[in-house]
């Protein structure tokens, strides 16, 4: 039965009143009732191959029409049609009455086609020939090459489909006669009809124009359409057996690329895998689902990068360069879509195609209209370029300034004995913001000495390193302008005044948006809560602000000295725990794990003007003063195994 059934054409299944096979065969009756759909031998013989195979398969199918002078051409994948073409038919009047159905098998498609008919494929045969209804030998039958695929295939085994990839078959209606039966044996007689519709030799045929097609869609669009496991794999094994039972869900039908990447590359492709003359082209439909995709894919990055564009120059964070970049990306782009539009307009389209294709031309549009914003934007860099070169020009003049303050404070320091003995607070408060402005400007100095060292050493500057020394050089200028205000009588007590807010969250955002920022990246800055409602207590948040900054400058000296001190690196840190001990009290720790502090200097740290470094000594005594001023205490923490320092504060609410 299954010899018989390839003697019927699948596309030309006869009715009840034409010709057709049987076979009957009563003492078989009991048998062939137990058996599978696809095994039963007894009744009517039919050839199925082909059932519902179109949708677990590639295919393509080229016939002609319209008396033969038109070639009809459709290309579908699992079912769904990526393109059809009405073209002029230029075998015509050699071949007027031809269809050609092929059929690419991935892995899958071989165990679904091992499924409807009971046999592996590669058993069946590759693509047979009928003529007026009948199927003529040897073509097609297992091994026979007679359309010379493995042949070719053995040239490029990956560019090219051979026998075991593809099944099919070309039908003929010949009243006249033209393609000459021989024998069972022998074939047809190789002549010029035969040639039109086989001929290998520059592809220049019938069967072999839908060939390439087929061929170009696997290799160049689904890149083979493989599977994620070889063929050998015992988990392969294990799928193919479920697929052949009927057990098999789609999801096990695991791919090594997704569908979407798939889609991208078969548009990339698409005008290779068509291979049309413009001028032989009567109609063409390329499915608008890959150019609406194409272009929903483009628009989506495309809108996300603009809107980062506008976020980082708001933010101040692209100069001209990168807008040029992006200007030529554009551009590309812009060139790119030209170019499919161009490719698209060549044809006569249907049309869904054509409304697809509006859409590529509005995206374009949009992407001009991008282009002409960024244009903008970069003429507005040009002008904000120029006031940072004003900028510059008054921070090199601060440099002067700034030694100037750095000589007033040397004085300062040799006045340490004698600044004991001052007992007036308001003046101790002037002194100590003078020592907070010495802190800022050490790290000006700092950056000064950066800068010079680089420039007299004829070190390239990076412009985003350049853009940030600047940056935290202002921030410190800033802040040393604020704080001298302050050192005025006349508005001291004004701008200290006493001010009632909840404690811990004024600390965490002055550390998160303003210490934060500014210390150096490898110094990790961590907060922590623990029973946490609010703790709402008066303070003077100046004050306050000079007790954070004055640890968090002792900490990053320490960390500098234990980097100075080995031969390993380590991860710097600063660590600030909160804890509330109850309804009016609040514990803040405050550690780091920096070079710690020797034993010999533990019980002298809080005396005034007592320093390890070329600080002025005041830090310390100053917070341990400020603390107190506020209902607090601040502690060292009993020395341990641990690394650094660690500060116990309590405050109670006043």
């Amino acid at each position: 039965k299954k010899y018989l059934e390839k003697l019927i054409n699948p596309n030309q299944q006869f009715e009840n009143d034409d010709f057709g096979v049987y076979i009957d065969a009563p003492e078989f009756v009991d048998e062939n009732n137990i058996r599978n759909k696809h095994e039963k031998f007894i009744g009517l013989v039919e050839n199925r191959i082909f059932d519902k195979l179109n949708f677990k398969s590639t295919s393509i199918e080229t016939r002609t029409i319209e008396n033969g002078e038109i070639i009809y051409t459709e290309l579908k994948d699992k079912g769904n049609t990526i393109f059809w073409l009405k073209e002029k038919n230029p075998f015509y009047p050699y071949i007027k009455d031809v269809k050609i159905s092929i059929y690419y098998l991935n892995p899958y498609a071989k165990a679904f086609f091992t499924k409807q008919t009971g046999i592996q494929s590669v058993n069946y045969g590759s693509i047979f020939l009928f003529i007026n209804g009948f199927r003529i030998s040897p073509y097609g039958e297992v091994g026979n090459d007679w359309l010379g695929l493995d042949q070719r295939k053995a040239q490029k085994t990956r560019s090219f489909l051979g026998l075991r990839d593809i099944i099919g078959q070309i039908e003929l209606l010949d009243e006249e006669n033209h393609f000459q039966i021989i024998s069972s044996r022998e074939g047809i007689v190789r002549n010029d009809y035969y040639k039109n519709l086989t001929n290998s030799e520059r592809n220049n045929s019938f069967y072999y124009k839908a060939h390439r097609r087929l061929e170009r869609y696997v290799v160049e669009g689904l890149n083979w359409d493989s599977s994620i496991y070889d063929n050998k794999d015992p988990l392969f094994k294990e799928i193919e057996q479920k697929i052949i039972s009927g057990s098999a869900s789609s999801e096990e039908l695991m791919f090594r690329e997704d569908d979407e990447t798939k889609q991208r590359r078969t548009y990339s492709a698409i005008h290779s895998i068509i291979s049309a003359k413009i001028s032989d082209v009567e109609e063409l439909y390329i499915n608008e689902k890959l150019i609406l995709q194409k272009i929903e894919d483009e628009r989506e990055k495309s809108e996300r990068e603009f809107e980062q564009l506008i976020k980082d120059f708001d933010n101040k964070k692209i100069d001209s360069e990168t807008l040029n970049r992006i200007l030529q990306r554009k551009a590309e782009q812009n060139a790119d879509l030209e170019k499919q539009i161009k490719e698209f307009s060549k044809y006569t389209t249907n049309e869904a195609t054509s409304k697809a294709i509006l859409e590529l031309q509005n995206y374009k549009k949009t992407i001009e209209k991008q282009t002409q914003l960024i244009d903008q934007l970069q003429k507005q860099l040009k002008v904000l370029a120029d006031e940072k070169a004003k900028a510059d020009k008054k921070i090199e003049e601060a440099k002067d300034e700034v030694e100037e303050v750095k000589k007033e404070l040397t004085e300062t320091k040799k006045q340490n004995l004698f600044l004991k003995s001052i007992k007036s607070q308001e003046f101790n408060d002037v002194l100590n913001l003078m020592h907070h402005i010495g802190i800022s400007t050490s790290t000006i100095q700092n950056y000064i000495k950066g800068a010079v060292f680089k420039l007299e050493n004829n070190i390239d500057f990076e412009k985003e390193e350049l853009k940030t020394v600047f940056s935290k050089l202002n921030y410190e200028l800033n802040k040393i302008h604020s704080i001298s205000k302050f050192a005025t009588k006349a508005n001291f007590k004004v701008e200290t005044k006493d001010s009632e807010l909840d404690m811990v969250s004024f600390i965490e955002q002055y550390l998160m948006n303003i210490i934060k920022p500014f210390l150096p990246k490898k110094i990790s800055l961590v907060v922590y809560e623990y029973n946490i409602e609010n703790f709402i207590t008066t303070f003077k948040p100046l004050e306050l602000i000079i007790v954070l900054d004055n640890l968090i400058n002792n900490s990053k000296k320490a960390i500098t000295s234990r980097e100075n001190s080995l031969e390993t690196s380590f991860d710097p840190k600063i660590e600030i725990n909160f804890n509330q001990l109850n309804e009016n009290q609040l514990e803040i720790t405050f550690q780091d794990n920096g070079i710690g502090i020797s034993d010999e200097n533990r019980k002298k740290i809080f005396d005034y003007g007592f320093t390890t470094t070329d600080g002025s000594g005041l830090g310390l005594t100053h917070i341990k003063e400020l603390i107190e001023k506020i209902g607090g205490k601040i502690e060292l923490e009993e020395k341990n195994n641990r690394i650094g320092a660690k500060f116990i504060i309590t405050i109670n609410k006043k």
